[in-house]
């Protein structure tokens, strides 16, 4: 095996946890710099437009973490970016509304967790939907829209949840700027894990 294809498979073998890492930081990152923007967003505009602007947050960074990768080279940036905020806005949103309307914001570890796989289930729906949106406008081969839907659904409730009961464990909470930000990161990785699952499918698709 020659230099360049040594480098190449090399790169192959490093990308899905390049992937995972990406997406995990992006969207802690976005979480963290939509919550330092919470205050000044309430105070301006109110308290409705709080999760929206944290929502935008994480998804900029999210979708702009993983175009780091050679996704860029495959689908349409503006799309993959601007969707994914969007889609993570209203997940997050809708998702927030839908857990006061059933009463599961009581701050007990049952409600909370259901909340947080509520939320969720919403959010990655939501990202779900902008990155098909996106590969379908790019140059890369097509997934079909449920696997991206359900993939990233299942990935952001199961990272939430997941994040939420370590948070428990060891903060006693998932309610502080820590805690978030651990649930996020957590979040991430699940989404980074199926994101890179889905991108190597279609991948193959065109083998």
């Amino acid at each position: 095996m020659d230099a360049s294809n040594a480098s190449s498979a090399s790169s192959a073998a490093s990308a899905p946890a390049r992937r995972i890492l990406l997406s995990a930081a992006g969207l802690a990152a976005g979480i963290a710099v939509g919550l330092a923007l919470a205050g000044p967003t309430e105070t301006l505009l109110g308290v409705m437009f709080v999760l929206p602007v944290v929502g935008v947050a994480a998804g900029l960074a999210l979708g702009g973490a993983q175009l780091a990768s050679e996704v860029r080279e495959h689908v349409h940036a503006a799309l993959w970016t601007t969707g994914t905020a969007v889609g993570l806005a209203l997940g997050l949103t809708g998702g927030t509304v839908l857990v006061e309307a059933v009463g599961l914001e009581g701050g007990r570890l049952p409600a909370d967790l259901a909340a947080l796989l509520l939320v969720g289930s919403l959010a990655g729906a939501g990202v779900g939907l902008a990155k098909w949106v996106a590969l379908r406008a790019g140059a890369a081969p097509p997934v079909p829209a449920g696997r991206w839907v359900a993939g990233e659904a299942l990935a952001l409730a199961t990272g939430a949840l997941l994040g939420g009961m370590l948070c428990y464990l060891a903060l006693g909470t998932i309610r502080s700027v820590p805690a978030i930000v651990l649930i996020a990161v957590a979040g991430g990785m699940a989404e980074g894990l199926i994101f890179d699952r889905n991108w190597r499918a279609a991948a193959a698709s065109t083998d």
